[in-house]
Parts: C-alpha cells; sequence; structure tokens
C-alpha cells in the first residue's frame, strides 16, 4: 500500500519481543482482523475520492470506461479478499446466540465494512452509467 505505513504485525501482545515476534502457528493473532479491515478501506478510500471528485464536477471523468474498469477490479478486489479470511473471520463465526467472540465481531465488521464498499461501488458505476442518476443529489 504506497504512501501508507505499514500494517501492524499479525503478532499478539503476549508473543511480541525486542526483535519483532511470532504467532504461534494455527493460532489467528486478534490483529488479524484489523489487517484485513485496513486492507478494504483502501479500497474505500479510493471510491470516496471517486464519488467526491464526480459529485464535484461529474465531467472531471476524461474516460468513463477506465472508471469503470475500476469499479469493476474493485469488486473483484473485495470479493478476493473476503475469500482470503482466515476460518475465524468467516460469517459463521458471528455468533447469533449468547455473546460475541472476538472473531465473531471482526467477522461482521469485516463483513458490513465490505458491503458498504460494494454498494459505494456500485453506485459510482450506475453515476457513469445513467447521468440522470447522477451523484450530484449526494451530499457529503
Amino acid at each position: 500500500m504506497d504512501g501508507v505505513p505499514p500494517l501492524p504485525l499479525e503478532v499478539d501482545d503476549e508473543f511480541l519481543s525486542v526483535d519483532g515476534g511470532v504467532q504461534p502457528s494455527g493460532r489467528l493473532s486478534y490483529m488479524a482482523g484489523f489487517a484485513y479491515l485496513a486492507r478494504l478501506f483502501k479500497v474505500l478510500s479510493g471510491c470516496i475520492v471517486r464519488h467526491r471528485t464526480l459529485a464535484a464536477d461529474p465531467s472531471s471523468v476524461p474516460d468513463k470506461s477506465k472508471l469503470m474498469r475500476w469499479v469493476t477490479t474493485s469488486l473483484e478486489d473485495v470479493q478476493s479478499l473476503l475469500a482470503q479470511l482466515p476460518e475465524e473471520l468467516q460469517p459463521e463465526n458471528i455468533s447469533h446466540d449468547g455473546p460475541p467472540s472476538v472473531f465473531g465481531t471482526q467477522a461482521a465488521n469485516l463483513y458490513v465494512t465490505a458491503l458498504c464498499i460494494e454498494l459505494s461501488l456500485v453506485s459510482t458505476g450506475r453515476s457513469l452509467s445513467r447521468p440522470c442518476l447522477g451523484l450530484s443529489s449526494f451530499h457529503y
């Protein structure tokens, strides 16, 4: 991720040392959900920039087909990231009965965020294909 600090080590506190640390194999770090969420937010930030640019000046998009390709690629990136999630962060681990687990809460956050990003991407795509539904009616 260019221009941003690196993601933190996916190592739980009890395994950190002055040399970094190593998370035991087979034990997912609590930082894993945060790292996946940060990757999702990178897609969201790109979408927000494009949304605001279109809302401010719809004629500022010189090549709509290029932007549509970005939308399509970004949707694929979100789905790919969700497919890469470890078992502990899959939606089956979201507790519906009893107290939520840490990973269940992280899974819920990841999937809600992914849905918001997908909605934003689809909205961007629609604004390109249907100028009458442009983003100028959205207020930030």
